[in-house]
């Protein structure tokens, strides 16, 4: 390494040094053994980042093992907050950052959400939309949270009011057939038939009505004429069936009828003669006798009205 230098210097200056006094091998301040460790730990890193080349997850691992702010504010990367350990890398350096995402807490409106740290409208969703559930509606706070999250949900049921078919009863939000029944059961404007568009109200609610009349066609006996709906017994197969019903009623009611009558009324023989009611022995007759054109037996029965109307 001196004499090369000695020779640079000649040319450039036209003269060489007259004395030369050799000073010793020149130290480099790094021991041979090691520069080989460091040569070797330097292959070895080429070697992993050629190996981890596109892994973002193991390059944010390697930074964040090395990351080091300085307290020194308005230098390089200066540590925000220098008396609490960080790894924000995104909004400042050096503070808390509980999700890892690079937004430190006091900036991140989603602190535990990685995905998510902007919240424009404050409803606790994010607005990234790659992220965990991303707010549909980033501009207006909302609070639906099925299917779509975030958007104006005036019934409080989790479906936007964007999507609820009925965005003002909270039991109720879907319609497929879109009859104005709902598909959700157990209520009073339940569809009774969910699959298939209907306006029947009577009988049933939200089947199909051909004639409507409000009585589903499988409840109507004329489901094409709007002015009738009940069968009668002489129409249809009850024709087949209320005839004989009616001749076998009244065939049984005239059996009972003779039955009773002839319970009541006695039937006597030739030989016989019929019990005969026993005549009153009737008042004593008055001193003139017997009322003129009067018979022994009428005076039994009448005379004591005779006595009393005297």
């Amino acid at each position: 390494k001196i004499v090369p230098g000695l020779v640079i210097g000649g040319l450039a200056f036209g003269h060489l040094p007259v004395i030369f006094v050799p000073a010793g091998p020149m130290t480099s301040g790094i021991p041979n053994k090691e520069k080989a460790h460091v040569r070797a730990l330097y292959a070895e890193l080429e070697h992993m980042t050629a190996e981890h080349s596109g892994d973002d997850a193991w390059w944010d691992a390697v930074l964040a093992a090395v990351r080091v702010f300085g307290d020194d504010l308005d230098g390089f990367q200066g540590d925000a907050c220098p008396e609490t350990a960080g790894t924000s890398t995104q909004d400042r350096f050096g503070c808390v950052d509980e999700d890892g995402d690079g937004w430190s807490n006091a900036n991140d409106a989603l602190p535990e959400e990685p995905t998510q740290h902007l919240d424009s409208d404050g409803d606790g969703y994010g607005d990234n939309a790659e992220g965990r559930t991303p707010d549909a509606c980033p501009e207006q706070a909302g609070t639906s949270s099925e299917t779509v999250y975030g958007c104006v949900d005036g019934d409080g049921d989790g479906w936007a009011d964007s999507m609820d078919a009925f965005p003002e009863n909270v039991l109720l939000w879907s319609d497929a057939d879109q009859d104005g029944y709902a598909d959700q059961q157990g209520t009073e404007r339940s569809d009774d038939c969910p699959d298939v568009y209907g306006t029947s109200t009577e009988d049933a609610l939200g089947c199909p009505d051909t004639d409507g009349d409000g009585w589903s066609n499988s409840a109507d006996a004329y489901p094409e004429d709007a002015a009738k709906y009940e069968a009668s017994l002489l129409s249809g197969n009850l024709l087949y069936v209320g005839v004989p019903l009616v001749v076998a009623l009244l065939f049984g009611l005239m059996l009972v009828r003779r039955r009773g009558a002839s319970e009541e009324i006695p039937v006597f023989s030739d030989a016989e003669s019929a019990p005969q009611p026993a005549t009153p022995a009737g008042p004593p007759l008055p001193p003139e006798g017997l009322p003129p054109g009067w018979t022994m037996e009428q005076w039994a029965w009448y005379g004591e009205d005779y006595l009393k109307n005297r």
